[in-house]
């Protein structure tokens, strides 16, 4: 089994940009929705992955614009049908450079009800659609993997200091 490859903050914010070229509706989730919250910042540690999430909508003109946004560079995406958002929890686009994971629906978080709390934060210039804290503790809350425990963690106290700072004296 070969090592795992770290995904740097350039190659995520290539594949939102494509994202967003071709206009694919989806939503980050998962450790790069973590980071962009300030994991990083506010626990003093580097959160590193080897993937990328996302919550997309699911429909046949979306699957086209995923297809059209990643064909050049991930030739597997090909491979994509519309029934693999619904039939499995997690579409796995594996290629020798990229791990991208598609969901429609996660732990009851699905893309419509992630939108309506999206928030927009940016990476090298590209602007991307994020999970809420709310919406990104909830799929994490019940995870067994360690990662996701520290996420949990540092995301609730992230949202302790927003109500701290939004309360008036």
């Amino acid at each position: 089994m070969g090592q795992e490859r770290i995904v740097s903050d350039k190659e995520f914010a290539e594949i939102c940009k494509r994202f967003n070229e071709y206009k694919v509706e989806y939503i980050t989730c998962g450790a790069f929705a973590s980071k962009l919250h300030g994991i990083e910042r506010v626990s003093g540690q580097v959160r590193f992955t080897t993937d990328m999430d996302f919550i997309v909508k699911r429909s046949k003109e979306n699957v086209k614009r995923i297809k059209r946004a990643l064909r050049d560079i991930i030739p597997e995406i090909e491979e994509l049908k519309l029934q693999d958002l619904g039939q499995y929890r997690t579409t796995k686009i594996v290629s020798s450079k990229y791990d991208i994971d598609l969901t429609s629906n996660l732990w009851g978080v699905d893309y419509e009800k992630a939108y309506k709390e999206k928030v927009i934060k940016e990476i090298n210039g590209v602007k991307i659609p994020v999970v809420s804290i709310d919406h990104l503790l909830e799929m994490k809350k019940d995870s067994f993997r360690t990662r996701d425990t520290a996420d949990t963690f540092w995301l609730t106290k992230i949202k302790e200091k927003q109500k701290e700072s939004n309360k008036v004296y």
